[in-house]
């Protein structure tokens, strides 16, 4: 086995493994707590929080720290015991992203706040936005502590401390709603701002502690001047944070957009759509893909230091990017094949009637669809991003900015036009884009797209997809076509959902045994 072989497959499932406990506990819970959430709002004020609020969070803590993040992530050399140094500055450089995304925070609140007008700026709404600010503020202090725990590998850290964020936000969020005393957006902003106290307030409780005989803490104190912004780390988290920029756009353009031209009440269908269809997104390929470019980042990092040869590297680091491909492949066929015909029972049995004879249910079928584009571009994207070189990344930063443009520009249009399904429409648009770009660039570092074709299923697998998904949807639109209850019928389409899913698997089980077998292998080099 070689030097790359043993890293990436370690820290792709050790990364992965703990990642994804997290997401499990802490999605479980936040789930739980949308759906009753769900239930008390009226989508009016669903979509303020679902959609408005969340663009400010995300727009802002994205922004200002995700270049960081991704750029200051060492190799498994770096974090070696007796080479503190890179380590170190790797912190220090961490510490630029929190007095740039303060500006960043002021900024967007500000504008916020104007774009809503003078006579509401003192309104619920304008102190929920300032609440927000500061929760966004308080939680980028925490940033440095993170970058030190992802190069140390600390991920049990990371699973308690957003676990325990989350829970602490979720019951909180209920719990004020619950009690009616405080207005719905002022509930909201408060809620976040539980959660970034709960973020600061474990990492510094961990980094305080003794951690082999004496205090990490003063590992993560910046220090003042200018040389860190020299460092190579530098440049590069300047890159990625430049691209964070546009994968922002290409990510929350769509919701910008809604924003401007729709309703509350559109903004909360599409918001519980989203963020009942991304639950998969976020629980399972958010940490599988942060799990893969940790892993490809480093795997390629080993083989330079190893080997000057790109052919030699891009041999070790193919069959990681086959099986991970074609895991998130099958995960994707399966939301595709059952999501548009039992989106619809889904809302009624969860959130009620409101919501099933709603837009949502044919919003959420697409929705499905969009998964499986989703899947299949965080690897291609993960991938890209561990192995290119900061004149490739530059490149492709280029090329983020045209298909920015485009999505804009196709949500803008869609959504006027069809509402929150032309803006599932425009994602599914983009999401084709970027995995052509993809593709073209695995084509071209593996001189040929014979891993692209060993990465997909078995065809029987996709012969079964399609049939199993067409016959579904036909007996939907036959047999429930009315009034949805939990009767007979509803009982019957289940049953039938059961007994193609489990066919289904077992097909997946049969026919992909060569994935599974290597799935194993890479585990047992882990243990």
């Amino acid at each position: 086995d070689t030097m790359g072989d043993e890293v990436g497959t370690n820290v792709a499932w050790r990364s992965f493994g703990y990642l994804f406990a997290s997401q499990v506990i802490a999605r479980t819970v936040t789930f739980t707590v949308n759906v009753l959430v769900a239930r008390t709002l009226a989508p009016d004020d669903y979509g303020v929080y679902a959609v408005q609020f969340h663009l400010i969070t995300t727009g802002v803590l994205f922004v200002a720290r995700e270049g960081f993040r991704r750029g200051c992530l060492l190799s498994e050399q770096d974090t070696k015991i007796g080479n503190g140094k890179k380590l170190k500055q790797a912190v220090q450089v961490s510490w630029f992203c929190v007095p740039y995304g303060w500006i960043v925070s002021w900024m967007v609140c500000k504008s916020v706040v104007g774009w809503r007008g003078v006579a509401q700026a003192q309104d619920d709404y304008g102190n929920a936005v300032r609440w927000l600010g500061v929760a966004t503020a308080l939680e980028l202090i925490s940033e440095p502590a993170y970058i030190l725990i992802q190069n140390m590998m600390l991920f049990k850290v990371r699973v308690a401390v957003e676990a325990a964020a989350t829970v602490a936000k979720s019951v909180l969020l209920y719990a004020m709603l619950a009690s009616g005393v405080w207005s719905t957006a002022t509930v909201f902003a408060l809620a976040q701002l539980a959660f970034s106290l709960c973020v600061l307030v474990g990492h510094a409780l961990f980094f305080t502690a003794s951690l082999k005989g004496r205090s990490m803490l003063p590992d993560l104190l910046p220090c003042f001047g200018l040389a860190p912004l020299r460092s190579s780390l530098s440049r590069l988290s300047l890159i990625f944070t430049i691209q964070s920029l546009e994968k922002l756009v290409l990510a929350e353009g769509e919701k910008m957009v809604m924003v401007m031209v729709q309703s509350n009440y559109d903004q909360g269908v599409y918001g519980l759509v989203s963020n009942l269809g991304s639950l998969v997104v976020r629980t399972l390929f958010q940490p599988f893909e942060e799990a893969a470019f940790t892993s490809f980042r480093k795997y390629s990092c080993a083989e330079r230091g190893e080997y000057a040869s790109k052919t030699r590297m891009a041999e070790s680091v193919r069959p990681l990017l086959a099986v991970m491909l074609r895991a998130m492949l099958l995960v994707g066929s399966i939301f595709a094949t059952f999501g548009p015909s039992y989106s619809r029972l889904l809302l009624h049995i969860l959130y009620g009637s409101t919501w099933s004879t709603s837009e949502a249910p044919a919003v959420l079928g697409q929705y499905c669809f969009y998964i499986f584009l989703l899947g299949a571009n965080g690897i291609l994207e993960a991938f890209m991003h561990g192995v290119m070189t900061p004149r490739e990344l530059s490149r492709s930063n280029a090329w983020l900015v045209l298909f920015s443009v485009l999505h804009i520009g196709a949500s803008a249009t869609l959504v006027l036009h069809l509402g929150a399904t032309g803006l599932v429409m425009a994602n599914c648009l983009n999401m084709v884009l970027r995995i052509a770009y993809a593709c073209s660039y695995v084509a071209i570092f593996f001189d040929g797209a014979s891993v692209l074709l060993e990465a997909l299923p078995s065809w029987e697998v996709a012969l079964m997809c399609g049939l199993f998904g067409t016959g579904s949807y036909i007996w939907k639109s036959v047999y429930m076509t009315g009034t949805i209850s939990l009767g007979p019928e509803s009982l019957a389409f289940v049953a039938l959902g059961a007994v193609l899913f489990s066919s289904l698997m077992g097909a997946i089980f049969v026919k992909e045994k060569h994935s599974f077998m290597q799935i194993r292998q890479l585990r047992k080099k882990v243990e």
